[in-house]
């Protein structure tokens, strides 16, 4: 009598390999960026700070500043001033990320006015 169960090695469904090849490209994409990152040359944090906005508060007016980071590394300890007229209001930020930016407010005390803004300072994380 002829022997009916047959000894056959199944094959991968497709659906398998098309993951395992995207499992594959995803690697090599994420060790693709991280090379591309390791070799890229340091570049020192260079901050820029610009009013946004300059809307009235119940003391007075808040200055809306934005601070831009447009070098690769990041800068801790930002220290941001503003002045009108003559009166200076500073704060200090925890950490701008390299080529990112985050906002701060300064409040002043009487009648809208003028504004100016700079980066006075920064540090190393």
């Amino acid at each position: 009598m002829a022997d009916s169960s047959k000894s056959s090695t199944p094959g991968h469904p497709v659906l398998q390999w098309i993951m395992a090849g995207l499992g594959l490209v995803l690697t090599l994409a994420a060790a693709g960026v991280i090379v591309h990152a390791a070799i890229q040359p340091p570049s020192p944090p260079d901050l820029t700070a610009a009013v946004t906005v300059v809307r009235p508060a119940s003391s007075g007016f808040v200055a809306e500043i934005e601070v831009r980071n447009l070098g690769r590394d990041t800068a801790a300890a930002v220290q941001v001033e503003g002045r009108s007229g003559g009166q200076t209001a500073s704060t200090t930020i925890d950490y701008v990320p390299g080529r990112g930016r985050t906002a701060v407010a300064l409040a002043f005390p009487g009648a809208p006015a003028p504004v100016e803004a700079r980066v006075t300072g920064w540090s190393e994380p």
